[in-house]
Protein backbone atom coordinates (compact mmCIF):
# COMPACT_ATOMS: atom_id res chain seq x y z
CA UNK A 1 0.00 0.00 0.00
CA UNK A 2 1.22 3.38 -1.14
CA UNK A 3 1.39 6.26 2.17
CA UNK A 4 -0.20 9.61 1.68
CA UNK A 5 0.42 12.73 2.62
CA UNK A 6 -1.90 15.56 3.69
CA UNK A 7 -1.01 18.27 0.95
CA UNK A 8 -1.92 20.68 4.44
CA UNK A 9 -0.31 19.19 7.33
CA UNK A 10 1.96 16.58 5.90
CA UNK A 11 0.11 14.20 8.12
CA UNK A 12 0.23 10.31 7.03
CA UNK A 13 -1.86 7.21 7.41
CA UNK A 14 0.98 6.04 9.75
CA UNK A 15 0.80 9.38 11.98
CA UNK A 16 -2.75 11.19 11.75
CA UNK A 17 -2.89 14.72 13.08
CA UNK A 18 -5.73 15.98 15.53
CA UNK A 19 -9.20 16.76 14.09
CA UNK A 20 -10.23 19.80 16.67
CA UNK A 21 -13.84 18.94 15.15
CA UNK A 22 -13.89 15.49 16.42
CA UNK A 23 -11.72 15.39 19.08
CA UNK A 24 -10.01 12.35 17.42
CA UNK A 25 -7.64 11.74 15.23
CA UNK A 26 -7.95 13.01 10.91
CA UNK A 27 -8.75 10.70 8.09
CA UNK A 28 -9.07 11.44 4.90
CA UNK A 29 -12.02 14.02 2.83
CA UNK A 30 -9.76 13.10 -0.41
CA UNK A 31 -7.22 10.97 -0.88
CA UNK A 32 -5.24 9.53 -4.27
CA UNK A 33 -3.10 7.07 -3.32
CA UNK A 34 -1.35 6.55 -6.76
CA UNK A 35 0.33 10.19 -6.39
CA UNK A 36 0.77 9.55 -2.51
CA UNK A 37 -1.20 12.71 -1.62
CA UNK A 38 -4.84 13.88 -0.06
CA UNK A 39 -6.83 16.35 2.11
CA UNK A 40 -7.29 15.39 6.00
CA UNK A 41 -10.15 16.14 7.79
CA UNK A 42 -8.47 18.90 9.93
CA UNK A 43 -7.75 20.92 6.95
CA UNK A 44 -10.64 21.05 5.28
CA UNK A 45 -9.60 24.63 4.01
CA UNK A 46 -7.20 22.51 1.46
CA UNK A 47 -10.28 20.62 -0.57
CA UNK A 48 -10.80 23.49 -2.84
CA UNK A 49 -7.17 23.65 -3.53
CA UNK A 50 -7.55 19.77 -4.38
CA UNK A 51 -11.08 20.30 -6.61
CA UNK A 52 -8.38 22.55 -8.29
CA UNK A 53 -6.39 20.22 -8.97
CA UNK A 54 -3.52 21.72 -6.95
CA UNK A 55 -1.49 18.57 -5.00
CA UNK A 56 0.82 20.52 -4.16
CA UNK A 57 2.17 20.08 -0.36
CA UNK A 58 1.97 23.00 1.72
CA UNK A 59 4.46 21.76 4.22
CA UNK A 60 8.64 20.12 3.85
CA UNK A 61 7.42 16.46 3.37
CA UNK A 62 9.87 13.05 2.29
CA UNK A 63 7.19 11.60 0.18
CA UNK A 64 9.54 8.24 -0.47
CA UNK A 65 10.94 8.58 3.11
CA UNK A 66 10.70 4.98 5.01
CA UNK A 67 7.28 4.29 6.67
CA UNK A 68 6.00 1.23 8.59
CA UNK A 69 4.65 -1.54 5.78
Amino acid sequence: MQIAHCIGCGCHDYAACHDEATGGPCSWLAVDYAARVGVCSACPDELERWRQGDRELAVPVDLHGDHPR
